[in-house]
């Protein structure tokens, strides 16, 4: 039996041990709610997109994103997206293992890049194979897939230690600097070629590269956003619908008449409720 001592400095020799994998609830997408990590985490986007902070750092999540974060950790909800959402928080605990004695210490894993977290980008095969995984673990007792989950651990733990081509770092930052322009002038006219421009890349290679990491085309993103936009300003104003489409953005002929239509149908104090789709 192995004795459970304080954790040690200085130790190279360490093992992960998988302790739970639950899917994010409504909350991660509820403005304001803060979710505190005891454990080492990594959290899987499998698909929408949101705005947290953690630690303080304001960060963009979006589908494929693998985020590993540090025990102790604070993530605040600062944007819930267009409440779409989904993915998986899969905690775990970092021991370093004595051969004489046969203790087991507390080992202080660190992020290899950044301070207390990092993200990554996942590839859609690994993503598919992840996602097909967890999706048919919740019909299996926790015992009987053990194995599994240290394997899709150790998988998750390779991604974060493989060193990423700088100029894929590049384009992401990119993409990311466009979100952000998209999330603060929603109510002009932008085109794919500015966005591509802010980007500094091509724009076949900009929409490409964005729907890989957001899951749908930079413009579809673009309506999603103002649509969003349009749902706040109805549950906070009394404006008409269509006054609130056209200050939001939506200026194309079926665009407005299909969000109005939405607008209209869709009761005011529900319209933003982050749990209206829980089962």
């Amino acid at each position: 039996m192995m004795n459970w001592i304080e954790p040690q400095q200085n130790v190279s020799q360490w093992i992960a041990q998988w302790e739970s994998t639950k899917p994010l609830t409504a909350k991660w997408m509820t403005e304001g709610e803060l979710h505190y990590c005891l454990s080492h985490a990594f959290i899987i986007i499998t698909d929408g997109h949101a705005v947290w902070n953690i630690n303080g750092h304001h960060i963009h999540v979006a589908f494929g994103h693998l985020i590993a974060i540090e025990e102790n950790s604070v993530i605040e909800v600062v944007e819930g997206g267009n409440l779409d959402l989904a993915g998986w928080q899969i905690d775990f605990s970092t021991y370093s293992l004595f051969n004489k004695e046969r203790e087991a210490m507390k080992f202080e894993w660190h992020v290899p890049l950044g301070s207390s977290y990092q993200i990554m980008q996942l590839t859609g095969g690994f993503l598919t194979s992840i996602s097909d995984r967890l999706s048919e673990d919740l019909l299996h007792d926790v015992n009987e897939s053990m194995i599994e989950n240290q394997h899709l651990l150790y998988g998750l733990l390779k991604n974060v230690y493989q060193k990423q081509p700088a100029d894929q770092q590049t384009t992401e930052k990119g993409i990311m600097r466009s979100i952000a322009y998209m999330q603060e002038h929603y109510d002009e006219v932008i085109t794919r070629e500015q966005l591509a421009q802010i980007a500094g890349v091509s724009q076949w290679h900009y929409s490409r590269k964005f729907s890989e990491l957001c899951g749908k085309p930079p413009l579809d993103y673009l309506t999603n956003y103002r649509i969003y936009r349009a749902q706040e300003e109805l549950l906070l104003t009394s404006a008409k619908s269509q006054e609130i489409a056209k200050k939001v953005g939506l200026r194309m002929p079926i665009i407005l008449a299909a969000a109005s239509s939405i607008l209209q149908e869709c009761p005011r104090e529900i319209m933003l409720k982050p749990c209206s789709n829980e089962k």
